[in-house]
């Protein structure tokens, strides 16, 4: 990366641009293997059916593309991971007829796929034609995390949140991390697979809205609680989100405020007007009270 060129990522990392509650919110990702350059729109200009286009736009679902595994233009792969459930499913030859006969609605509602369950997964973004920073920064990552982990690692279309290059999504588990390098990466998926998460890279779980990712990585720094386990969202409304650590609870309090004018990517010629979380409070919920969700 030059670096007198102006890069959004850069921009962000100097304006100190919020990471927490930044995650791609779904119920469920359905990936699709794709080889070979992709355009700007993905998904709206890739080889993909029409008819399959309208069958995966459906509330709930994210679709993105896969490369990496082959030379072969035609190798389809494709899994479904159910970010709630934190499982993931998958072919290793998908048909349209596969794709067409995925019952969307009942996946995001938790009913498991006519597929066998795949091994989990690491999605590195690295689409250069919708930001140059997801390649200059994700190409490395993808290297760095194809040579620890070849079996799991693909390059995966657009993520959101090109300014938080490099982005970088674990499946099943669901979380996203951002402003990633190849070391940070390596380490990252390294603690993730002893079961601690590393807070300082990681945007959310996919599997939540946005003000609820936010509040559990702020419960997590607070309690310095970076265990996978232990962690349980009990409820959520408008501003107070209630979450159970290792049998207690606690209510975060949040706002929602104007943040600073970023650059949200390379494309764009001037800044735009950003928000952001802040944490009014966090209390610990008597075990009686109502708003701890029945605890």
């Amino acid at each position: 990366m030059d670096p007198n060129e102006v890069r959004c990522s850069r921009l962000a990392r100097e304006q100190d641009a919020q990471l927490a509650g930044t995650a791609r919110e779904a119920k469920a990702l359905v990936l699709v293997q794709q080889e070979g350059p992709w355009p700007r729109d993905a998904i709206g200009l890739s080889r993909l059916s029409e008819g399959l286009k309208v069958h995966l736009a459906q509330p709930g679902v994210e679709t993105f593309l896969l490369r990496g595994r082959s030379k072969d233009a035609a190798a389809r792969a494709a899994y479904v991971v159910q970010l709630q459930q934190g499982r993931v499913w998958g072919l290793d030859h998908a048909s349209n007829a596969d794709l067409l006969a995925l019952d969307l609605p009942a996946l995001c509602a938790g009913a498991a796929p006519p597929w066998p369950v795949a091994q989990p997964l690491l999605l590195v973004c690295t689409h250069s034609k919708r930001d140059r920073c997801c390649a200059e920064i994700g190409r490395p990552i993808y290297k760095a995390l194809h040579e620890e982990w070849p079996a799991r690692t693909w390059e995966v279309s657009h993520l959101g949140g090109h300014r938080f290059a490099g982005n970088v999504v674990a499946c099943p588990q669901g979380w996203f991390y951002g402003n990633l390098d190849p070391d940070s990466a390596v380490a990252a998926i390294k603690a993730l697979d002893e079961g601690r998460l590393v807070l300082d890279h990681l945007r959310g779980h996919g599997g939540l809205s946005a003000e609820v990712q936010y509040a559990e990585i702020e419960l997590r720094r607070h309690l310095g609680h970076d265990r996978l386990t232990g962690v349980t969202v009990l409820s959520h409304e408008r501003g107070r989100v209630a979450i159970d650590v290792d049998g207690t609870a606690y209510e975060v309090l949040v706002d929602t405020v104007p943040g600073p004018d970023l650059l949200m990517s390379c494309r764009d010629d001037l800044p735009k007007a950003s928000t952001c979380f802040v944490t009014l409070a966090i209390r610990e919920l008597a075990t009686e009270d109502p708003d701890s969700g029945g605890q």
